[in-house]
């Protein structure tokens, strides 16, 4: 599986994905998915009266990136939007309509698990209250921001942004937790919660993107327990090793607040005018993301690699420190 992120990661040049990274992908597919059930998506894709693929996988295939799998002339993602589900429970929504959903809930703790040997980041808090300008509301920061406060906002807001120091618990995944003012959110505790009514969620956290799956194949961590407990999408997660998932989050907040607000000075009152220019912003953001999400992802995986790779980790972390005289 190292191999093949590693394949994805290079740059495809003028293709989707390198060739090393299709032999791959169809090596996986193959013998772990197994053409049976291959015959079947391409069926699926080919029928042309369906146009959404669920996916609830089986262990270690959550993290198989099966959007990209080879498909005629491209991949299985250019014909059907493909959905990887955290858990069964996904695919039965309540019905009834939901009401008092607001603006965002952005929350920021710098000092948060301070305690536990984390370093303080003040930055959090400028960017939580940035992210809340922009909908003339106000974020959740410093001592104010503790679980108990967040717990009883979050049901009634249409987003949320949480920036603070994050643990995966490997060993009890719903124990997996952002640090916060007076103690810390755990999995467990969003999972009580009703969030059908949030469409977004954006974690500024490292280790939030830390999975376990269960006897059940139901996924754990604190993102697959935002989904799980009804919100439409968690958003930016990234595995630790490099240390920089936060840092990249919060930066890329930035700099889409600054992308809306642009687009609000050069199209003023006329709405026709501030779509159409968000639109064109928007896409130059995501164009960048990519390209600076890219660099994280590799140092990240190098970093992992490096520590939990076939040679020794614990040497080679030790060399690394020798480096430094």
């Amino acid at each position: 599986m190292i191999r093949l992120h590693e394949c994805l990661l290079d740059d495809p040049l003028h293709r989707v994905i390198t060739r090393a990274g299709v032999r791959e992908l169809e090596f996986w597919a193959e013998s772990v998915i197994g053409k049976e059930v291959l015959e079947q998506i391409a069926k699926f894709a080919d029928a042309g009266s369906h146009r959404h693929l669920l996916f609830w996988p089986h262990e270690a295939l959550y993290f198989l990136p099966l959007h990209l799998l080879p498909f005629r002339d491209g991949i299985l993602a250019d014909h059907v939007t493909v959905t990887i589900l955290p858990s069964v429970e996904c695919l039965f929504p309540a019905t009834e309509e939901l009401a008092n959903k607001t603006g965002v809930l952005a929350v920021a703790c710098a000092t948060g698990g301070i305690s536990l040997g984390f370093s303080e980041e003040l930055s959090l808090h400028e960017q939580a209250e940035r992210i809340a300008g922009l909908f003339d509301s106000s974020a959740l920061t410093g001592e104010d921001a503790t679980p108990r406060a967040v717990l009883n906002r979050i049901s009634s807001s249409r987003f949320l942004h949480l920036a603070a120091h994050g643990t995966q618990d490997p060993a009890a995944p719903l124990f997996s937790r952002i640090h916060l003012a007076d103690g810390a959110l755990h999995a467990h505790e969003i999972l009580e919660q009703d969030l059908r009514g949030v469409e977004l969620v954006t974690l500024s956290a490292c280790e939030s993107a830390m999975l376990r799956f269960d006897f059940l194949d139901n996924l754990h961590g604190l993102g697959p327990a935002f989904l799980r407990a009804g919100a439409g999408d968690a958003a930016h997660l990234m595995n630790p090793g490099a240390g920089e998932g936060a840092n990249q989050a919060m930066r890329d907040s930035l700099l889409l607040s600054q992308a809306i607000i642009k687009a609000h000075e050069i199209a003023g009152q006329d709405a026709a005018s501030l779509w159409n220019t968000l639109d064109l912003l928007i896409k130059e953001f995501e164009a960048n993301m990519v390209a600076e999400g890219k660099e994280m992802a590799e140092r990240t995986l190098e970093t992992s690699e490096m520590m939990f790779g076939d040679e020794d980790g614990s040497t080679a972390l030790a060399d690394v420190f020798k480096s430094f005289g």
